[in-house]
């Protein structure tokens, strides 16, 4: 066991970090037939904080990190590009954290699929309009925001999934956590708007494919 493996660990606990060659190879393919590069481990955070913790190591010691979804990415955006880095696998993250009925904001965390997402504003009479991407339901909120996804239904009338973003929590490869909109306010208890508190930077996040979180 690797010095870094034992740092990793003591972030997430044991049960949430691999480095066996099985879960690895598992996580060098997605939707797509095409093997591509094995990460040197895998690792499943719960929250922000454990991302900036993770991020933090991965940047002193300049590994690759590969954010992942739904691993439903029929282009292979989640895949290594070569047999190293740290999968950061995001489907622990998949709970609403707040739902907004009088302004229709529903605050999501990044590894929530489209599907489940659906399922729970059904219980209100709501959906979200946009879909996500063609790959299907269940791939991730996060990702189809990486991807700027459309074609999952809906986009003829609200257009991509990111028209519909009005704040997004991001952590940098520094470990900083920042917030875009107006969750930037540090008055604002919930998100209500995207353009309204300077420049929008929560656009840089949108069609990245994960590059820059």
């Amino acid at each position: 066991m690797t010095e870094l493996y034992q740092k990793l660990e003591e972030i997430v606990s044991k049960k949430y970090i691999s480095n066996s060659i099985y879960v690895r190879h598992a996580y060098s393919r997605v939707v797509d037939p095409v093997l591509q590069g094995v990460p040197d481990i895998v690792i499943r955070p719960k929250d922000a904080q454990e991302i900036s913790e993770i991020l933090k190591i991965a940047n002193e010691d300049n590994i690759a990190v590969i954010p992942r979804g739904g691993g439903d990415c029929e282009f292979g955006g989640s895949k290594p590009i070569d047999d190293s880095g740290i999968v950061l696998d995001l489907k622990r993250m998949n709970n609403v954290v707040n739902l907004d009925r009088e302004n229709l904001i529903v605050t999501v965390e990044a590894g929530i699929s489209w599907g489940k997402l659906n399922d729970y504003l059904c219980n209100f009479g709501l959906y979200t309009g946009c879909l996500g991407p063609g790959s299907g339901l269940t791939a991730s909120i996060g990702g189809g925001i990486s991807h700027q996804s459309v074609g999952g239904g809906g986009c003829a009338k609200y257009g991509s999934c990111t028209n519909q973003l009005v704040s997004l929590e991001v952590v940098l490869p520094t470990g900083e956590i920042i917030e875009t909109g107006s969750q930037a306010n540090k008055y604002s208890k919930f998100p209500f708007n995207r353009f309204g508190n300077g420049p929008d930077f929560a656009s840089l996040f949108c069609g990245d494919n994960g590059i820059l979180e």
